[in-house]
């Protein structure tokens, strides 16, 4: 006797493909405590420009690596690096492309204040990078002190900060302040907005009264203001108070070595290799390019093949995520899913005996 059965069959499907950060195995990848992130490297071919170049010092004099400090070779001065962040995001104020240094401060103490100006030039221009203008603030600290920010040909001001002889005053409407008095030194007020796209500018730092010999430092200085924030940041003692303190600074590439980036030099992005693009900003006379991988990748767009596919549906299984398609069959494509039907297969077996 014949009997036919019919299995209903659900066939599930997984991709095993995952994403992964791609960094230069070729290339040292940290110095010290800071990741060397493509297109900052450092050694020959490492970097993408030489302005991205890095130079580890104190490697191999320690017995201690992390002791090892990366500084950018040729700003000068060298600064320090802290941390380097790639693009996360199209949207330019979501997700830029950073670099954390440690940058000096202005600062005088005793009776020459009175005297004469001091002035801080601070100077990016002709690099790819930036002062950060969402990121840093500009404080003055201690009393009887006029902190301001200029052009470097003193034309032009962007602000500043006042803090007289009697009480700490703030001349913008993010208001940071307490009493001060000629023998607190850590009264300060702050300047939230600070231009954008700013390449260069001078510090100046002189009394608002000068006919006041009120003692302790004064300083002015661009902050990481989140740093600042977070730190109990003081003047007490000018021998513990550091010469330097981090800054943000933005950068990009600029357009001949953005389109090296693309296969084949194309600046539209080839069809078979879609995982990234290149948006630009155009301050202080100079094209700067972001790069960020498209929505469903991730990785380093400065690399080659450095964007790779989000597999959503393997991602969801493997951390324990509801399935994106709910009821359906989840297929990973490139960028992103689609949820498709489960399939039905009807399986016959014939000439099945009972006996």
């Amino acid at each position: 006797m014949a009997v036919r059965l019919v299995f209903p069959i659900i066939l599930l499907f997984c991709s095993l493909a995952g994403a992964a950060d791609v960094i230069n195995s070729k290339c040292q990848a940290r110095c010290g405590n800071v990741n060397i992130t493509y297109p900052f490297g450092i050694g020959a071919g490492c970097y993408l420009d030489d302005w991205f170049e890095i130079v580890c010092d104190g490697e191999g004099n320690s017995s201690d690596p992390a002791t090892a400090r990366p500084y950018l070779r040729r700003l000068v001065p060298n600064l320090e690096v802290l941390e380097i962040q790639i693009e996360a995001s199209r949207d330019y104020y979501s997700g830029r492309s950073t670099v954390r240094v440690n940058y000096p401060i202005l600062r005088t103490c005793g009776t020459s204040y009175n005297e004469a100006p001091s002035k801080q030039p601070n100077s990016l221009e002709g690099s790819p990078f930036l002062f950060s203008d969402d990121s840093n603030s500009f404080v003055a600290m201690g009393c009887n002190n006029l902190a301001l920010m200029t052009s470097v040909a003193g034309r032009v001001s962007y602000g500043g900060c006042t803090n007289d002889p009697i009480n700490c005053t703030n001349s913008t409407t993010s208001t940071n302040s307490s009493s001060c008095n000629s023998s607190s030194d850590n009264c300060y007020c702050n300047l939230n907005a600070i231009p954008s796209g700013l390449s260069q500018f001078t510090t100046t730092i002189r009394p608002v009264n000068p006919g006041d010999n009120s003692g302790g430092c004064k300083s002015a200085f661009l902050v990481d203001r989140f740093w600042f924030s977070r730190n109990n940041f003081t003047m007490s003692n000018p021998l513990l108070h550091p010469s330097y303190v981090p800054v943000v600074l933005g950068w990009g590439i600029n357009q001949t070595l953005r389109d090296s980036l693309y296969p084949t030099g194309s600046t539209t992005g080839a069809p078979w290799d879609p995982g990234f693009s290149c948006f630009g900003r155009y301050p202080s006379n100079y094209s700067y390019y972001y790069c960020y991988c498209f929505s469903g990748y991730e990785g380093n767009p400065y690399l080659p093949g450095g964007c790779q596919d989000i597999d959503e549906c393997e991602l969801a299984r493997a951390e324990g995520y509801i399935n994106p398609c709910g009821s359906k069959r989840c297929k990973n494509t490139r960028g992103y899913y689609r949820c498709l039907r489960h399939q039905v297969v009807d399986i016959i077996i014939d000439n099945l005996s009972t006996k």
